[in-house]
Order: C-alpha cells, then sequence, then structure tokens
C-alpha cells in the first residue's frame, strides 16, 4: 500500500465504487453494474502492481536462489528457507512466497544468527573463574 501506483488505483476504486452506489441509489442499476466492472478490473490491475512492488522491495539476498542439482525438474532452492520454486512461477506468485510467514521468520533468524556472530566475534565470552 506503500507504493504511489497502488494507492492511486485505490483511490480509484474507491471513486468508482461510490460512483456505483450513488447510481445504484438513483436507480440506474446498468450504469452502476459497468461502473462495478471497472472497479473489479482496477482491482486486478491492483493486485498485479502490488505483486510487482513487493518484488522490487525485496531485499537482493532474499531474491537469490540457487539451481536445483536436478536437471529433468526446473525446480529452484530459496537461499533463505529451503522451499523449492518453480523457476516458471509467476511474479505474483514469487511475490506471495517472499512476503510469507515462513520466508520472512527465516529471514527474520538468519539476521539473529548473524547479528549474535558478530557479536561474538568482537567481543569474546568470558568465562567465569572458579576463585572468588
Amino acid at each position: 500500500e506503500d507504493d504511489p501506483e497502488v494507492q492511486t488505483i485505490s483511490k480509484q476504486i474507491q471513486d468508482l465504487v461510490k460512483e456505483a452506489e450513488e447510481l445504484g441509489e438513483e436507480g440506474k442499476v446498468d450504469e452502476s453494474q459497468e461502473i462495478m466492472k471497472k472497479a473489479d478490473e482496477l482491482r486486478q490491475q491492483k493486485v498485479e502492481v502490488q505483486a510487482q512492488a513487493a518484488i522490487r522491495r525485496m531485499p537482493k539476498e532474499m531474491a537469490s536462489m540457487v539451481q536445483n542439482t536436478s536437471s529433468n525438474q526446473k525446480l529452484r532452492v530459496c537461499d533463505i528457507c529451503g522451499a523449492f520454486l518453480s523457476i516458471m512461477d509467476s511474479d505474483r506468485r514469487l511475490a506471495d512466497h517472499f512476503g510469507g510467514k515462513l520466508h520472512l521468520g527465516y529471514a527474520k533468524i538468519r539476521k539473529r544468527v548473524n547479528t549474535i556472530k558478530e557479536n561474538r566475534r568482537r567481543k569474546p565470552a568470558t568465562v567465569p573463574s572458579d576463585e572468588p
């Protein structure tokens, strides 16, 4: 919803729905239905724009995938969560994957593990001594 194009489409949808409701209240049902068809088309366009925006916002390390070793399958393994992704997947499906709970959870865990490793590398752990 942060993408300006998505916001513009959302506003257009709201305006069309409002116009359709007003026409419906005036008894202009056919015109109202035509306006609602336009709103439905815009909703579909909004989904596509949201998918593209999600892909643009992805960090490069999340989007990078390695080729699966099996040559007869057209799958890739996600570097972050290990899920198999088809190389034929649509942008929307990939955006759904990268925005999914499992993938984001693994990304958060990996980031935290790297932070802990970095902290340990900078400051060695102190060993408690037995002497009081």
